[in-house]
């Protein structure tokens, strides 16, 4: 019998990014077998050539790729994705990420193994900054040492038991939630959405702590050896505008969903000093101490910031790269 995948990609305005990612999916589906698979690309507000381009790839793919439309916001999009989709696997996607070859076989396996795990992320690495200035390439494994070395962070609390399907002793003390850019859940019903007035925007943090609270631990799997690839930060106001965001997010879940308060102490990350002096390669040592003040920079921007800052404004596709 076939096991059943439906890949939902959430675009908007991704001309650019769109193509590559539509590649490298039909790359790696191709590499599975016994499996019925079909893409559905939901353009959610495109004032750019996103549907057409996506459209015109669907007439020449080996796999069905089709566009659906929803209101504009990445949660609207995948409520649509939602609707739309078969039984089976489901699994998210940005639209301005690379996958690798064996990505997506390794999280669809990964769910195959046990009816306890709900939900599979693959580790978002960042691809390589081949045209970046020089001031960009000092700033990039400073901006961008969790996406090159996962390891760098820890749980702050003994998290084991979140981990009964670790391969390393590294993840047996990483993060318990997972990652928005590629993930994969078992079927439609596992997939929940914050209620209407709250604010939250993300499409993993809300889900990770459902999940988390309402399911065994154990639930949530992240492959860190399944890599999705997407543009590294290169300026600090990107860093710190995508951190806002995230920050926010977790604040206003928090806010709304009291039953959630225990979570943050499992949730809670800290610097794996163990492994900026013992495992970063010697060149990083420094962006690791580097890195430990700027999570501490991180905070102080956001208490300062986080009365004034508005959830349209921030989550406003247009202002991501402009918010300060």
């Amino acid at each position: 019998m076939k096991r059943k995948v439906t890949i939902g990609i959430a675009a908007y305005n991704e001309e650019n990014n769109i193509l590559s990612t539509l590649k490298s999916v039909e790359s790696s589906l191709l590499k599975i077998n016994n499996l019925s698979h079909y893409i559905l690309v939901c353009v959610n507000g495109c004032t750019d050539k996103t549907k057409e381009i996506v459209e015109r790839y669907a007439k020449k793919s080996k796999i069905h790729v089709r566009v659906i439309e929803s209101k504009r916001g990445k949660l609207k999009a995948h409520k649509k994705i939602i609707e739309e989709s078969k039984d089976g696997y489901i699994l998210f996607l940005d639209a301005d990420v690379v996958v690798s070859t064996d990505t997506l076989k390794k999280l669809i396996n990964e769910l195959d193994k046990s009816p306890l795990i709900q939900v599979v992320s693959a580790y978002p690495y960042t691809k390589d900054p081949k045209n970046a200035k020089l001031y960009q390439r000092i700033l990039y494994p400073l901006l961008n040492l969790k996406r090159i070395y996962p390891q760098i962070e820890i749980a702050r609390e003994d998290v084991k038991k979140y981990h009964p399907f670790a391969s390393s002793s590294y993840e047996l003390k990483s993060r318990v939630y997972f990652h928005g850019r590629c993930f994969i859940i078992r079927n439609k019903k596992v997939y929940r959405f914050p209620k209407q007035g709250t604010g939250i925007r993300g499409d993993d943090t809300y889900l990770s702590f459902y999940i988390l609270k309402n399911y065994a631990p154990g639930a949530i799997r992240v492959l860190f050896d399944a890599p999705v690839y997407s543009d590294p930060n290169l300026s600090l106001r990107g860093y710190l505008r995508e951190w806002l965001r995230i920050r926010k997010d977790v604040e206003l879940i928090y806010q709304n969903y009291r039953s959630f308060e225990p979570l943050r102490k499992i949730t809670s990350m800290k610097l794996n000093w163990r492994f900026v002096l013992m495992g970063l390669p010697f060149r990083f040592k420094l962006y690791g101490l580097l890195y430990y003040f700027l999570k501490k920079f991180e905070t102080i921007a956001y208490n300062l910031k986080r009365k004034s800052i508005l959830i349209d404004d921030i989550w406003q596709y247009e202002n991501k790269n402009s918010y300060t």
